[in-house]
């Protein structure tokens, strides 16, 4: 994968970074749905699913938000139950990457070098501050972007470890961002590292 690819992903919805048309994003999230029916079916016939576990992690999506699994280039995703007016679904998801450079990076670096590259260097920047995934140090930032065909508002927090990335990014419209933020705090706040 491109290391464009990997950085956008880190930090965005994974249709965000597609840069699609309202019609494209319709036919994505039609998709989605589509896919959703299907692991449903496959986690009902297996008896369960796969743990995040398998990609070095744990996280909890809380009732009634629906976990989805991987979508995209996230390993993980998990989101609100209901979609909003707007058909925008809020939502978290958990994307990892190798870092490939020499030099060991910082979240911060880590971070601020994914929001370099092409689309995300538009993003606008409203906080950030030092944080924690798990107990690695991490990079919490607040950011809009209009990388789909409306603004969003994202929750990022990113941390490094063992020469990978691994971010915690939950979006909402900004009208909805605030009722939501309890939930992605929370979901941020139950990611822990497994051994």
């Amino acid at each position: 994968m491109p290391k464009t690819s990997r950085a956008c992903a880190l930090l965005v919805w994974f249709s965000a970074c597609s840069g699609g048309t309202a019609d494209a994003n319709a036919a994505n999230f039609a998709r989605i749905a589509a896919l959703e029916s299907k692991v449903q079916a496959l986690e009902t016939l297996l008896g369960g699913s796969a743990s995040p576990a398998v990609w070095g992690f744990d996280i909890s999506c809380p009732a009634p938000w629906q976990r989805l699994g991987p979508v995209g280039d996230a390993v993980w995703t998990c989101r609100k139950q209901q979609a909003l007016p707007n058909g925008f679904w809020p939502n978290c998801n958990v994307t990892e990457a190798a870092i490939e450079t020499q030099a060991p990076l910082s979240a911060k670096e880590s971070f601020d070098a994914s929001l370099a590259v092409p689309p995300m260097h538009s993003v606008r920047r409203i906080s950030e501050r030092p944080s924690a995934l798990d107990t690695v140090p991490a990079h919490e930032a607040i950011y809009e972007h209009e990388l789909l065909s409306k603004p969003l508002r994202v929750l990022a927090t990113l941390a490094v470890r063992a020469n990978h990335a691994y971010a915690v990014s939950c979006a909402a419209p900004p009208e909805a961002f605030a009722t939501n933020e309890p939930s992605f705090r929370q979901i941020t706040r139950s990611f822990k590292f497994t051994p």
